[in-house]
C-alpha cells in the first residue's frame, strides 16, 4: 500500500502547529463558563463549521480567534464521539454484525485521530484544514495531499477531504519529536516514563521510533481504507449479506470484549494501568534485553517484591487479544478484521483521551468543572435511576467488572461454538451493559 502523503511545504506547516495555543484556550476560558460548555454559543464556527469556514476563506474574512477556539473545543468533543462510535462498534460485534462493527470502528479511529490533531492545533474541516501558527493568533491552511496513482505509478497532487487528509497528517505528526514526548508521558507505569524504562534495561531505542511505529499501526485503517477504494466501498456501501462474512462465536466475542474492557480498568488520575503495562511489555520484550528483578531493583530502585512482580509479568508469554489484533491487518471480509479495527481504534482513543486530559489538567480543570459533560453521559448509560449515579464516575467500574465476570463464567461453561443469540438469551442485562465504552472516555478525562 502506498498511502497519501504530504509535500514538504505541508509538513513544514504541521511541524509548526501550535499546541500551546490550544492549551491557552482551555486556560483562558472563564471559570463561569468552563463548567457549563466546551464552546461559546456565539462562536461563528460552532455550527456548520466546514461550510462557514469555506465561505470565510473565499471572502478572506476568517475570524481567526473563533476558528482557533473551535479547533480547541473539538479536541474533547471528537474524542467523546469517538468513544461512542467504539461503543456502538462493540455492540454490533456482540450481536454478530461484523459489517456494522467494522464501519463504526473505522469512524471511532477517525474521530480519535481528529481529536489528537486538534490537541496539536490542527483542524479538519472538509476540504480546507486550518493549522494554528506558532503565534497562536492566526492559521495556515492545508488543502492538498499527494495520492499514489497506480496506472502511471506516480504521486499526483489533489484536493484532500476529511477522510483522505487525516492519515497523512497523523502519519507525519506521529513521526515528530512532539508526538514522542506525548507518548513518553502517557505510557508511564509506576510513574516511570517510557524513556525511563528503556534506559533501565539498557535499550538505546528512541521513543520517537516507537511513537512513529505505533501511530502508523494504530491509524492503519485511515490510510488503508482510503487508499484502497474498493475496500472502503465494500465496508461502507456493499451489502454485508452478499459478502458472506463468517459469524463469530459467542465465546470468542465475549473473550475479546472482556479483554478490551480490562485494559481500560480505570485508576485515579485518568490512567489505565493495565493498558500501559501491556504496551510497555511489547516495547521491552522487543528490546531483547534482560527483564529481570535485579535489573529493576538496581536501575529503578524498586523493592524486591515489586521488581519480582514486574519480572514475572514480562516473562508471561501471553498478551491481551486486543494488543495482538492491533498489529494485524486482514481483508475486510475476514472475520478478524472487525476485531482488528476495534483494537486499533481503542488504542488511538487512549492517546486522544490522554492528550486532551493533559490540556484540561494543565488548565486547572477539576472533576466538578466537567460535571456538565460526564453526568448527562452517565445518566443515559448507567443501569439504574440517575439518582443512583455515584459522585465519582470511576465508581461505575465495579458494575462493569461484575458483568464481565458473569460473562466470563458463562463463556467458560459454554460450548466453544455457542452462538451470540444463546448468550444474550440468558445474559441480556450483561450484554446491554458491557457495550458502554463511553465510560472509558469519561474515566480518562474526568477521574
Amino acid at each position: 500500500m502506498r498511502a497519501a502523503r504530504l509535500r514538504s511545504q505541508e509538513k513544514a506547516i504541521v511541524r509548526l502547529a501550535s499546541r500551546p495555543a490550544i492549551q491557552n484556550y482551555f486556560s483562558s476560558l472563564a471559570p463561569a463558563l468552563r463548567n457549563k460548555l466546551w464552546l461559546k454559543a456565539s462562536n461563528r464556527y460552532k455550527k456548520s463549521a466546514s461550510e462557514t469556514y469555506a465561505t470565510d476563506v473565499a471572502a478572506t474574512a476568517v475570524n481567526e480567534a473563533h476558528l482557533i477556539d473551535y479547533i480547541a473545543s473539538s479536541a474533547p468533543t471528537h474524542v467523546i464521539d469517538g468513544w461512542s462510535f467504539l461503543a456502538r462498534a462493540s455492540e454490533a460485534l456482540l450481536k454478530g454484525d461484523l459489517g456494522a462493527a467494522l464501519h463504526l470502528a473505522y469512524y471511532a479511529e477517525l474521530r480519535a485521530a481528529m481529536s489528537i490533531l486538534a490537541c496539536e492545533g490542527i483542524g479538519i474541516l472538509n476540504t480546507k484544514h486550518p493549522v494554528v501558527k506558532p503565534s497562536g493568533v492566526d492559521t495556515a491552511i492545508i488543502t492538498k495531499a499527494e495520492f499514489w496513482q497506480k496506472h502511471n505509478r506516480t504521486y499526483n497532487l489533489k484536493a484532500a477531504g476529511t477522510h483522505s487528509i487525516v492519515w497523512p497528517l497523523l502519519s507525519h505528526w506521529g513521526s515528530l519529536e512532539k508526538a514522542a514526548k506525548l507518548l513518553d508521558g502517557l505510557v508511564a507505569p509506576e510513574g516511570i516514563t517510557l524513556r525511563g524504562w528503556l534506559d533501565a534495561v539498557g535499550s538505546p531505542r528512541p521513543v520517537r521510533a516507537i511513537s512513529q511505529k505505533w501511530f502508523k499501526s494504530w491509524g492503519l485503517d485511515l490510510g488503508l481504507l482510503n487508499d484502497d477504494h474498493q475496500s472502503r466501498n465494500t465496508v461502507s456501501y456493499r451489502p454485508a449479506e452478499l459478502r458472506g462474512m463468517p459469524t463469530p462465536t459467542a465465546p470468542e466475542v465475549i473473550k475479546f470484549v472482556s479483554e478490551l474492557w480490562w485494559l481500560f480498568e480505570p485508576n485515579s488520575g485518568g490512567q489505565f494501568p493495565r493498558l500501559e503495562r501491556a504496551l510497555l511489555k511489547k516495547v521491552l520484550k522487543s528490546s531483547k534485553r534482560p527483564l529481570t528483578a535485579p535489573v529493576f531493583e538496581a536501575a529503578l530502585g524498586m523493592s524486591p517484591a515489586t521488581a519480582n512482580g514486574w519480572a514475572e509479568f514480562f516473562a508471561n508469554a501471553s498478551d491481551p487479544s486486543p494488543i495482538l489484533f492491533a498489529e494485524q491487518a486482514s481483508d475486510v471480509n475476514s472475520k478478524n478484521c472487525a476485531f482488528q479495527v476495534i483494537s486499533r481504534a481503542a488504542l488511538l482513543l487512549f492517546v486522544a483521551t490522554g492528550s486532551t486530559r493533559k490540556h484540561l489538567i494543565d488548565a486547572g480543570y477539576t472533576a466538578e468543572d466537567l460535571d456538565f459533560f460526564w453526568r448527562p453521559q452517565c445518566e443515559v448509560r448507567f443501569s439504574g435511576p440517575k439518582e443512583n449515579l455515584p459522585e465519582n464516575p470511576i465508581d461505575l467500574w465495579q458494575d462493569i467488572a461484575d458483568h464481565l465476570l458473569d460473562a466470563e463464567k458463562w463463556r467458560t461453561e459454554a460450548d466453544v461454538n455457542a452462538s451470540l443469540g444463546e448468550w444474550r438469551k440468558v445474559q441480556a442485562g450483561v450484554a446491554n451493559q458491557i457495550t458502554s465504552f463511553e465510560l472509558a472516555g469519561v474515566w480518562g478525562l474526568v477521574s
